[in-house]
């Protein structure tokens, strides 16, 4: 750019002073301005010469007029002329308007950015520009009119501007876009709801850029919320901005969540503790699953309570068409069976014999809701404690069945408990009988007072009606017991003959 020192001198110049009219005179145009590189031609208008006329330029020409230029600095043009009796003289000057225009530096930019170019006048003897004209220097093609626009592709660009003095300048500017990132995304595998929450930037590359979803919840921190998700097709977007272009793209992709088979429970897992086998077929929905991990399970779905260890869950597994999975884990109880135990207040006696029978049963957790007795004479009673009167002679196995609150049986049937007979049987057989020494401490007999009556049977029934030692088939009239190593306490002796004669005698053990 030149800078030029403009001056405005308005000189006038008179070589000689007229005394009256009729004396020589010159004139030349008025002071100008000119672009720069521009030319110029002069001409001395002379008046009142007599004679001929002598011109003399400050540039050493002699004619009347002159051609300047090209001009590119201001320039004092004076001209003398000269007749047979005066001379005159009369100067211009030139100014030279160095007119220019500076653009924006050359911009390198990302694709699809647009990019503002702005042109700079820089003025000298003008003071505004009257008109622009931008134009791609590739076709030629205008672009513009002010002094500033927007351009959005990579290209040389020009920018004439003219002021008020019809000087024109011109620059040019070229803008270069940097390569755009580009994105490769890897196959997202389909996603079912109860899986784990997907980390995205293992599915692309470049790594480092930002993932987004239309539903602004199901993606944060560049992680997949699959636990924020339903079963549909999501459209999710990921942003990258290349480091050392600092460009920017995006693209999309679809990740597809499906739904998984539930599994509903159709009865509580609650079982017996038995070795038996349950099928676990019958306690969930769907029925088509697999079980898992524990040693209880036997042939595919049968459950043995007897071999479960409930510190080791169940774990049942549906898989379905669309390649989804669900393992549940599943908690189970085992229930204690019930513990059977009665006694009688009588053993034996004549018909009719009442006997009041006493529930002497427990279980480890719950309690006993249900109680069926049965008498062994064909009657039976759903009381806890029940009374019953026997009303035929005989020998009477009497059972007890238990239920608890957890739908848990237990049974124990007493062999041989009662025995009911006539007075007559019962005379006959208990005088022929002894028993000593009574009380006893580690010895007893038992012996027949008439050598042809045989004790064929012989049971020793402590004070609960539980047997403490049972004896067949002895064919004896002498018995003995010794060693006997009993608990203290309140005893009874059932005797039975060949005939089947039945003698209960008491025995205290101290």
């Amino acid at each position: 750019m030149k800078i030029l020192l403009l001056v405005n001198i308005a000189i006038t110049l008179f070589i000689s002073a007229k005394a009256s009219p009729g004396y020589l005179e010159v004139k030349l145009p008025a002071d100008t301005v000119l672009c720069t590189g521009k030319s110029i031609q002069l001409k001395a208008q002379v008046t009142d010469s007599i004679g001929k006329v002598d011109y003399l330029w400050s540039t050493g020409d002699s004619l009347s007029y002159i051609q300047l230029g090209p001009l590119f600095k201001d320039t004092l043009l004076v001209v003398e002329v000269r007749d047979s009796l005066f001379q005159a003289s009369d100067s211009i000057w030139i100014k030279i308007d160095d007119f220019t225009l500076n653009l924006s530096q050359d911009t390198i930019t990302c694709p699809g950015n647009p990019v503002e170019l702005t042109a700079f006048p820089v003025f000298d003897e003008g003071v505004q520009v009257s008109s622009y004209l931008w134009l791609d220097v590739s076709c030629s093609c205008p672009k513009g009119h002010t002094d500033n626009i927007m351009v959005y592709m990579p290209a040389v660009y020009s920018c004439e501007a003219i002021n008020e003095n019809g000087c024109s300048a011109m620059d040019t500017i070229v803008v270069v876009y940097d390569e755009e990132p580009k994105i490769n995304f890897l196959p997202i595998p389909d996603i079912c709801l109860n899986d784990e929450n997907v980390t995205l930037d293992s599915f692309v590359n470049p790594k480092g850029g930002i993932w987004y979803g239309q539903d602004t919840i199901i993606i944060k921190n560049n992680v997949f919320r699959v636990n924020k998700a339903v079963a549909k097709p999501y459209l999710i977007f990921y942003s990258y901005t290349d480091t050392t272009t600092s460009c920017f793209t995006f693209d999309k992709t679809t990740m597809i969540v499906k739904d998984y088979p539930k599994i509903n429970i159709s009865q509580p897992f609650s079982f017996c503790d038995l070795d038996s086998l349950y099928d676990l077929s019958n306690y969930v929905i769907p029925t088509h699953g697999s079980w898992h991990s524990n040693q209880a399970i036997e042939f595919d779905s049968l459950f043995n309570p007897s071999k479960a260890n409930p510190a080791n869950p169940l774990f049942y597994q549906v898989d379905d068409s669309n390649g989804c999975s669900n393992v549940r884990e599943i908690n189970f109880r085992i229930n204690p069976l019930p513990q059977i135990d009665f006694v009688a207040d009588e053993f034996n006696g004549k018909m009719p014999f009442p006997v009041q029978f006493t529930n002497k049963s427990s279980i480890a957790s719950g309690k006993l809701v249900y109680f069926l007795w049965y008498f062994g004479d064909g009657d039976s009673a759903l009381l806890e404690h029940p009374l019953h009167t026997y009303m035929n002679a005989g020998i009477y196995d009497v059972s007890l069945h238990a239920v608890s609150d957890s739908g848990c049986w237990g049974t124990l049937s007493k062999e041989q408990m009662i025995e009911v007979f006539s007075g007559i049987e019962e005379n006959k057989l208990n005088n022929r009988i002894k028993v000593y020494p009574n009380p006893a401490s580690d010895l007893i007999v038992i012996e027949s007072t008439i050598p042809e009556v045989k004790i064929n049977q012989l049971i020793l029934i402590n004070s609960l009606g539980q047997e403490c030692m049972n004896f067949y088939d002895l064919n004896h009239a002498f018995f003995k017991l010794d060693k006997l190593e009993l608990p203290s306490g309140i005893y009874f002796i059932r005797i039975r003959d060949a005939k089947g004669n039945v003698s209960v005698k008491k025995l205290v053990i101290e």
